[in-house]
């Protein structure tokens, strides 16, 4: 798909070769050429140089940028940490089920989680999780499974 950002980009690649030529022809032909005298003068010739370069170079140092700085799904470790982060919060959900709900009457279970789409929106994930659903107490496990939406009951009592 093509991009107005594809066509700027070709445009300051275009002119940054320019300025690069430009900067390295003889200076009696650029001022013959009529150039302006930014590019003629020879104290200018290293900042022009740069900026030449950095045109000629807009779209590959823009992509690295990019990626570097502003794509945070792309780093590796971002995603690891940010897993395991998200498995150490559900593993305290359980733990904390397992603490206070297990083995007590189902009053208790309906005095913090009023339905079972409750209960499910806490402990679904977990209980998707075969690592976390192997620390559930079997009550709490159990009350899970009645818990879960048809489709995940079938999936969990096939396997």
């Amino acid at each position: 798909m093509f991009r107005i950002m594809h066509l700027l980009e070709g445009i300051a690649v275009l002119l940054g070769l320019i300025i690069l030529g430009a900067m390295f022809v003889n200076l009696s032909v650029a001022e013959a050429a009529g150039l302006p005298n930014l590019l003629v003068s020879q104290h200018s010739h290293p900042l022009v140089g740069f900026a030449g370069f950095t045109l000629a170079t807009l779209p590959l140092t823009r992509r690295m940028a990019n990626h570097l700085f502003f794509n945070a799904t792309n780093v590796v470790e971002f995603n690891e940490m940010t897993l395991a982060v998200r498995r150490l919060g559900l593993l305290n959900r359980v733990q904390a089920v397992n603490v206070y709900l297990a083995d007590l009457p189902d009053s208790s279970w309906t005095n913090v989680f009023p339905s079972d789409t409750e209960l499910w929106a806490w402990l679904g994930e977990a209980y998707e999780d075969e690592a976390l659903r192997k620390q559930m107490h079997p009550d709490v496990m159990r009350r899970a499974a009645q818990a879960a939406p048809l489709a995940s009951r079938t999936a969990y009592a096939a396997s």
